[in-house]
């Protein structure tokens, strides 16, 4: 009996002295954080940097360090002391995932048996997945460690935002408190008893670049996952011009979309703008056996005035592949089909308040996007593309039945007067706020609604783009002299979004504008969601624009080209409509 007990004791021994062995040997120790999502390794065990050591965490974007990035620099430093404290000098096991770049290789890691990848997303280090509640918590972080720019060879130490300090040769980010003992103060960005953000001599304070140095900018991120739904928002006020680039989440999201497509893809769009690498997609998805159709719109003499691109963009197609509502269906000249939504392979919708356009896919205009992965949408938004496509528009169309599910509800116009019959009898039954971030509002029903919610104690805000803040039909003063807060926002681009967030519970997502003419004339489309992250996720984001537009536009209106909106006098964008860019225009001068 002891031998057979010692010769256990032996196997198990030697099992164990295996098992260890074999894990030491499959683990590898990080060498160096280059940011926290991306790191080298030591695979070949030599310890050195070599190439082709460079991992980048799988399903994981984090923040990168750039110091002339201010809005962000905080939470990329609590991001990298994290990485330094989980992963720096530690070993990890590393699963590669086949996916590669010029940088790195994707990597599964796991660091003391814990997903390293789960760590960053739980502690809201995942730009991919963002916790807005979090995020508040961690602004309050950054502001208590008070961080400064550091050079170690002059000892100084300067605001974050100071233009020597972004210079200096040998700078680290750190907080105040581990250099004040040492440290010297920047005699220009930290004089004794100022309490403004100072300008440095050499610049003038008054030119539109030191006004913008000195705004506080926060840090919002773009998008939010939940389930089967992302939404995606573009932030006019850190845009100033547009691009044909395509370097937007919305926009590498869309041709993500026409890239992975097999079978079909179907788009309704006002007009199209040239974005290269969209129509190259385009191409390629067509010579490869893709079905694309597409439904446009275009004025009476065949051609879409605001988007002129849209004939050559659109060139590519067989005539029998196109639709637009020229015609007896129009009906009068001021109708349009105004819908921007697409639908791929019939399961995934891409929709929202963006044209197809470089203001739009650049992010130069503020827009709500929403991806919605779900066989049953992409059903119900089919329907409605067919009629189209059949050259029914406008007032020719019934309502779709079966378009109501327990997350969503997606409607039409001006077929189900979307205003009057789903979204005021929202307003009349919310219970804490609304938030209305919107392009234009003329509907004096709705309008009259947000009054009355106003009235009974609802906390209701809206943000309006300032070309539409003093047209003929308005309700801006109306809403003003109701009690409402109304802020015209002042930035270059367009507040182009069509939206309104209702009790961190509903989100109402669409291209409809606000008007008559949105409801019961163009052809649109709006989804209601109910979906409480979502809602609270956009709600945040709402609160961050309005803290950006100063209070004086809750009285005023502005000219939106003039040097009172940031960057309309530098953008080459008529931003009025009226014929005159920039310069050229008289409110510029």
């Amino acid at each position: 009996m002891k031998k057979v007990l010692s010769s256990l004791i032996v196997i198990f021994a030697f099992i164990g002295f295996w098992v260890s062995d074999y894990l030491r040997r499959n683990e590898i120790r990080v060498l160096k954080i280059i940011s926290p999502d991306m790191f080298v390794a030591d695979i070949n065990k030599n310890g050195k940097e070599d190439i082709d050591e460079t991992i980048c965490v799988a399903g994981v974007k984090s923040y990168k360090f750039d110091i002339n990035d201010t809005d962000n620099i905080g939470f990329w430093y609590l991001a990298n002391q994290f990485a330094l404290k989980n992963i720096q000098d530690k070993s990890v096991k590393l699963t590669l995932t086949g996916e590669k770049t010029e940088k790195c290789k994707s990597a599964n890691v796991t660091v003391n048996g814990r997903d390293y990848g789960e760590l960053l997303t739980n502690n809201n280090f995942n730009l991919n997945n963002i916790d807005e509640l979090k995020l508040e918590e961690q602004k309050r972080i950054i502001e208590k460690l008070n961080l400064v720019i550091y050079n170690h060879h002059s000892r100084k130490y300067h605001k974050l935002d100071c233009k020597f300090g972004k210079l200096s040769h040998d700078a680290v980010i750190l907080p105040m408190k581990q250099i004040l003992k040492e440290g010297k103060k920047c005699k220009y960005c930290l004089q004794e008893g100022s309490e403004k953000p100072l300008v440095h001599k050499h610049q003038s304070k008054t030119s539109s670049e030191t006004f913008m140095t000195e705004i506080k900018l926060k840090y919002y991120p773009h998008s939010v996952y939940d389930g089967n739904f992302k939404l995606i928002l573009s932030d006019h006020t850190n845009k100033l011009k547009p691009d044909k680039n395509c370097s937007m989440e919305m926009c590498k999201d869309f041709v993500s979309l026409i890239n992975s497509a097999k079978t079909t893809i179907d788009i309704a769009s006002y007009g199209f703008d040239n974005i290269p690498e969209v129509h190259n997609a385009l191409i390629e998805a067509y010579n490869r056996g893709v079905k694309i159709r597409v439904v446009y719109d275009v004025r009476a003499n065949g051609e879409n005035s605001v988007y002129p691109d849209t004939k050559d963009f659109l060139s590519f197609l067989p005539l029998s592949q196109l639709r637009n509502d020229l015609g007896k269906n129009k009906g009068s000249a001021n109708i349009i089909m105004h819908n921007k939504f697409a639908i791929f392979d019939k399961k995934s919708v891409f929709t929202g308040s963006m044209n197809f356009s470089a203001t739009g896919f650049s992010g130069f205009n503020s827009n709500t996007v929403l991806i919605m992965n779900s066989v049953n949408a992409a059903k119900i938004y089919e329907k409605e593309f067919n009629r189209m496509f059949d050259g029914n528009f406008h007032n020719q169309k019934k309502t779709l039945t079966e378009n109501v599910t327990s997350e969503y509800a997606i409607y039409f116009s001006p077929q189900d007067k979307i205003i009057t019959r789903k979204i005021i009898p929202l307003i009349n039954d919310a219970q804490k706020y609304i938030y209305v971030p919107i392009f234009v509002i003329t509907h004096e029903e709705l309008s009259q609604a947000l009054v009355n919610a106003h009235l009974r104690g609802i906390n209701v805000k809206l943000i309006v783009d300032a070309t539409n803040s003093k047209i003929p039909r308005s309700k801006v003063d109306f809403l003003r002299k109701g009690g409402v807060p109304v802020k015209v926002e002042n930035y270059a681009g367009k507040m182009h979004s069509k939206s309104i967030i209702i009790d961190d519970k509903y989100l109402i997502i669409g291209s409809m504008n606000f008007s008559k003419s949105g409801e019961n004339k163009n052809d649109e489309n709006c989804v209601i969601l109910e979906n409480p992250k979502l809602a609270r996720f956009y709600k945040g984001y709402f609160e961050y624009i309005w803290s950006k537009i100063p209070d004086k536009y809750l009285n005023r209106h502005l000219k939106a080209e003039s040097k009172d909106s940031i960057g309309s006098c530098n953008d080459g964008v008529d931003n009025d409509f009226n014929g005159l860019t920039d310069s050229s225009d008289a409110a510029c001068k």
